[in-house]
């Protein structure tokens, strides 16, 4: 297997981060917490007494704008992937190639 490495910060590129977190479900707040999950097309991933266990990816501003609607309702957990990327089409400028 080879490992491809490209520097995309001068490319047209999707970038996307991958989040999960563990929000408190109380029976108050529950419905509000769908309702932003929806919007933001985050998926329950899991469920467990008072807790909701959120999956959500999308580019930087979506993931800050739904931690700012979500962290309100008590976040337990929150795991953050960071950006990755992919250029657009076969640009692949400045590859270096390791395995």
């Amino acid at each position: 297997m080879q490992l491809k490495i490209a520097d995309l910060t001068k490319e047209e590129a999707m970038e996307y981060e991958l989040i999960l977190c563990k929000v408190k479900a109380k029976e108050k707040n529950r419905a509000e917490i769908l309702r932003i999950a929806e919007i933001f097309g985050a998926k329950i991933i899991d469920t467990t007494g008072g807790t909701y266990t959120m999956q959500i990816v999308g580019d930087e501003r979506q993931i800050n704008s739904f931690l700012d609607l979500i962290r309100p309702m008590g976040v337990k957990e929150l795991v953050r992937s960071g950006q990755v990327a992919i250029s657009r089409e076969n640009q692949f400028l400045n590859v270096k190639t390791q395995g």
